[in-house]
């Protein structure tokens, strides 16, 4: 049976603290690019004199600004709250976000693994993933990752199976150097 790669790390830790670790997803970026794209759109559409390509970037624009809303809208977290022991996932956007909640005991292990894309010259990196393997999902969900710095993500994932009494599971090829 083939290993599938774990996927790039999605969730990046933003609070850690003495009772919660917490990990989210910020896109700004995507919001901000299309509310660029859109008011570039509306202002196409003053300065235009064909009536057809006013509509077109007229109905362009009012899709950027729409999808710009509900970009920014968007939210993918995790919250593990460790003195009660459970999570709670929020995914979606609003007002149709998804809410999962479960006991730590849902979280089979902490997971190191390794991945080799390609870089820009056509190259290998080495980027290590420290991944949450949740028991009836085959694939682990990502929440760090670290590129050519083996060290820095395992401290990270044994502190990460420390705090969280789960253990510490490593699927990357150098786990037997």
């Amino acid at each position: 049976m083939t290993r599938r790669l774990p996927r790039r790390a999605y969730l990046r830790p933003t609070v850690v603290s003495d009772d919660i670790v917490k990990f989210s997803v910020r896109t700004y970026a995507g919001t901000l690019s299309l509310a660029v794209m859109g008011a570039s759109a509306f202002f196409a559409v003053y300065t235009l004199s064909n009536r057809i390509l006013q509509w077109y970037f007229l109905i362009c624009g009012i899709l950027c600004l729409v999808g710009a809303a509900c970009w920014l809208f968007w939210r993918d977290d995790l919250e593990i709250d460790v003195n009660r022991r459970s999570y709670v996932r929020r995914r979606g956007s609003w007002p149709n976000l998804r809410k999962r909640e479960g006991p730590l005991n849902d979280i089979s292990a902490v997971e190191v693994s390794l991945r080799h894309p390609q870089d820009s010259h056509g190259g290998q990196l080495d980027v290590w993933t420290v991944g949450l393997r949740f028991k009836e999902e085959t694939d682990p969900l990502s929440v760090a990752e670290f590129l050519r710095n083996e060290q820095r993500a395992r401290e990270f994932a044994q502190n990460l199976a420390a705090r969280l009494h789960i253990a510490l599971s490593d699927t990357s090829s150098s786990a037997s150097r």
